[in-house]
């Protein structure tokens, strides 16, 4: 036992000794600077120790105190967007499991994710989003399982025809032009900084009003995440962009759909918006 004990001992005084020093590496960087390597959890229980490597997802842990935990992991093509996860060792993008900054304007929701490190989701990350949570696998923002009832229970809040009413923004303004309906959204360029970018309608874009298969418009969208004009018939209500109009997906006890003419400038209590993080962006 005193052997055990001494054995203890020495290795808590180590342990002090590390922390000691993680301390005075976080010193010596400003908020502005990158933060150092790992990111070391400051408890005696080794067990529970954890280690961050320093990537964009533990900046945004250690600027806006954000819990990995809380969002899913949604796989991407790499990009000037995405992050490396290098546990799951691929690139993608962070999805709140939950809508946030209910009962504000467009406008203000998105200011305020932009403040905040944050962006709105835009429609072809929804439809993604839509796509794996129907999957085996879905991981959250620290490289975990999720638990399949938990998973559910975040595809039937957006997805499922009940009560309450439920409804987000997605990150896409429409607006006519004589050549046709543009989509506008933000992304982040080369430069690492936020980046509006307006681009004509895809031609397969479906633009009458219809009843869509929900599956088949999540499996088979536009490349900006709208229904195809050969989306089969469905459930789902659907109404095309616009003019100065924002994307809202919307579900209650009569019907779910995704209204493409929502105006900016409303709110509800139960309106909101699902964030996004990804590169970090200044």
């Amino acid at each position: 036992m005193d052997e055990y004990q001494e054995r203890l001992s020495k290795l808590e005084t180590s342990l002090e000794a590390n922390l000691r020093e993680v301390r005075e590496l976080r010193r010596l960087y400003s908020p502005n600077q990158s933060s150092p390597l790992v990111q070391i959890s400051e408890t005696r229980d080794l067990s529970t120790r954890i280690e961050i490597p320093n990537t964009d997802l533990e900046e945004h842990v250690r600027r806006y105190g954000i819990k990995l935990e809380d969002f899913i992991w949604l796989p991407q093509e790499e990009s000037l967007k995405t992050v490396y996860h290098s546990k799951l060792k691929q690139h993608g993008i962070l999805v709140a499991m939950e809508r946030s900054r209910f009962g504000m304007r467009y406008k203000g929701a998105e200011t305020d994710l932009h403040n905040t490190g944050a962006l709105m989701i835009v429609l072809p990350e929804f439809t993604s989003l839509g796509r794996l949570l129907g999957s085996d696998e879905v991981y959250d923002g620290n490289g975990n399982p999720i638990n399949k009832g938990k998973i559910t229970g975040v595809n039937n809040n957006i997805f499922e025809v009940r009560d309450p009413w439920r409804a987000e923004f997605s990150g896409n303004k429409f607006t006519k032009t004589k050549s046709g309906v543009t989509t506008t959204y933000f992304t982040i360029n080369k430069g690492g900084k936020l980046e509006k970018v307006t681009e004509p309608l895809d031609n397969e874009t479906l633009l009458e009003d219809q009843k869509i298969d929900l599956n088949a418009w999540l499996k088979n969208p536009t490349s900006q995440g709208l229904p195809k004009t050969n989306t089969s018939n469905g459930s789902t209500w659907y109404w095309p962009p616009r003019d100065s109009a924002v994307a809202v997906f919307y579900a209650n006890t009569f019907r779910a759909g995704l209204f493409c003419y929502g105006n900016p400038d409303n709110s509800n209590a139960s309106l909101g918006v699902r964030e996004v993080r990804a590169k970090f962006f200044s």
